[in-house]
């Protein structure tokens, strides 16, 4: 506005609602006040007064200075309570994705659907096969972008990925303090993720159109990681997997893709499942759901009726005190006791309601649809789904000898285990009841319920 008037040259006049918006600073104090003396600003009016030229003296610098005053000291306040409620626990700062502003508790509080988006992102970012952009795109889905309407930029998802709020850390004018404020992220998980962003802040350099799906999972006998070629032989191109040692040191043997290829599909073997057996174990847990969603609303219900009757003996015992009918010791006593148990029997409801979101059902599903792939696996299928797999389920995956080896997770492992005992009961050998309770529990442990039951035949695959 002042560039306009001042190339404009004219009488030019501003009006404004008060002088301290005219006024962030001295500079500006004394810009404003010098084109009003030279007649270049004709008048500056507001709705209570008007300034002239002969005003830009004492009485404007009285005015502007007023304003300049309150600027200083309104910022110095503001800067002071928001330290101060960093310092409690409270984050006054913008809130993450998966936060809102809670104006009573005066903190941040999750949002559960946005929150579940952010730990989904998270989830799937620390295994390592997502980048940068998956983040962005996953985020424009969900309706999460720039102020353009554009997704965001990767220094933006970075700051995301990175930012210590998610798991009770707040960082305020280089210091760090404990947030008090309820967290979605463990910090386990954070962490996984931050070695991922560093790891690939200095991506490999791959040539354009190569994709070698088993690059990046196996790694040759003498440590190095196994690469991938292609070479022509016998009238035709083929693709060959061998380590990538460049001291020429390795004696390792060249491994054709359809061997690698082979040699997965006959290793995921034993965590295959049938159609007919996945269809069982969905019914179990469904099962599980249903039964444990009973049995919780029951005893949520009984708690309920008990909190209710402790509330109803602590007015009666207050009503007695105030009557004198209760000395003060007594009643301070008996409160306290009725009290503690109120809030003994408060957070074994809200720990009840948290179970029954059952999250760990969504993941069970999966795990259940990976196995059934599994049994549907052949040569034509995907190789990146077959290395994805691999991936999944293995550990220290290695290749030797022109031989694959890699060991199962625990979770594969208990499955395997799993597996293999009723297709030993399927060919008629029957196992001791100790082993058969063993692989049980371990089963419906590892699928996340905190119910174990005491047999098998809720989960009992089809024969």
């Amino acid at each position: 506005m002042v560039n306009d008037i001042e190339k404009d040259k004219g009488k030019n006049g501003i009006l404004v609602w008060d002088i301290d918006r005219l006024t962030r600073n001295p500079v500006d104090s004394g810009t404003i006040r010098w084109l009003l003396q030279q007649g270049i600003i004709y008048c500056v009016k507001t709705p209570i007064r008007e300034y002239y030229p002969q005003d830009a003296g004492l009485l404007m610098a009285l005015e502007e200075g007023r304003a300049c005053d309150f600027l200083i000291r309104h910022s110095r306040n503001v800067k002071r309570g928001m330290e101060h409620s960093v310092i409690n626990g409270r984050w006054p700062g913008n809130v993450p994705i998966g936060y809102k502003y809670h104006h009573k508790k005066k903190n941040i509080v999750p949002i559960k659907n946005k929150a579940e988006i952010a730990l989904k992102i998270f989830e799937k970012y620390s295994t390592g096969r997502y980048g940068i952009r998956w983040v962005s795109r996953t985020l424009e889905e969900f309706g999460i972008v720039n102020k353009y309407g554009r997704r965001w930029s990767n220094s933006r998802v970075q700051t995301f990925l990175s930012n210590k709020l998610y798991i009770g850390v707040m960082t305020w004018n280089g210091v760090s303090y404990k947030g008090k404020y309820e967290t979605f992220i463990s910090t386990e998980l954070f962490n996984k993720v931050q070695k991922v962003l560093k790891k690939k802040s200095k991506p490999r350099r791959v040539r354009k159109g190569h994709n070698f799906a088993f690059c990046g999972i196996f790694r040759c006998s003498c440590g190095s990681m196994i690469t991938a070629q292609w070479a022509r032989g016998n009238g035709g191109l083929y693709c060959y997997y061998r380590c990538a040692d460049k001291t020429g040191t390795c004696k390792e043997k060249y491994l054709q893709d359809h061997l690698l290829v082979g040699q997965c599909i006959e290793a995921l073997k034993p965590l295959a499942i049938t159609e007919q057996e996945s269809s069982s174990i969905r019914e179990a847990i469904n099962d599980i759901v249903e039964n444990d969603n009973k049995s919780i609303e029951e005893t949520t219900k009984g708690i309920k009726k008990e909190l209710i009757s402790i509330q109803d003996k602590l007015d009666n015992l207050t009503d007695k005190y105030i009557d004198e009918v209760v000395d003060e010791d007594s009643y301070k006593s008996a409160t306290a006791r009725l009290v503690a148990k109120k809030a003994r029997l408060s957070e074994e409801k809200r720990r009840l309601l948290k179970e029954q979101s059952f999250y760990w059902i969504e993941p069970a599903f999966d795990y259940i649809n990976s196995l059934e792939s599994i049994a549907k696996l052949d040569s034509k299928s995907s190789k990146e789904e077959i290395a994805k797999l691999v991936q999944e389920v293995g550990l220290n995956h290695k290749i030797s000898d022109k031989k694959i080896s890699f060991a199962l997770g625990e979770l594969s492992d208990y499955t395997a285990s799993f597996l293999a005992l009723k297709r030993k009961e399927s060919a008629g050998n029957p196992c001791s009841h100790n082993e058969k309770s063993s692989q049980c529990s371990s089963w419906w442990a590892l699928q996340g319920s905190n119910l174990r039951p005491t047999g098998c035949k809720p989960v009992a695959l089809a024969n």
